[in-house]
């Protein structure tokens, strides 16, 4: 099992390269589709990275709620689309 110490390297490593990517894009890059069915271009891929990036255990939590435990199914698909839209027209920086 990894240390927590090299997990948090990893995941600021994985940010780094992530910005560093960001900043780099051309601006037109952005309306480029991504892979998969759901239609997103590449500035709706970072818009839900950026919304995952917090709260991605509660995300993960909640999508395992048991069968009678008085909530509903948690809808990851649901809870991504209103994430990019909450990010639908900003600047990449923001």
């Amino acid at each position: 099992m990894p240390a927590k110490s090299d997990v948090i390297e990893c995941l600021k490593t994985a940010r780094d390269d992530l910005i560093a990517i960001a900043e780099g894009a051309s601006g037109s890059a952005w309306a480029n589709a991504t892979y998969g069915d759901d239609g997103w271009n590449c500035r709706q891929l970072l818009y839900h990275l950026a919304s995952t990036s917090a709260p991605a255990g509660f995300v993960l939590a909640m999508s395992k709620l048991p069968a009678g435990s008085g909530g509903a199914p948690f809808d990851g698909e649901a809870f991504n689309r209103q994430q990019v839209e909450m990010r639908e027209g900003r600047s990449v920086a923001e």
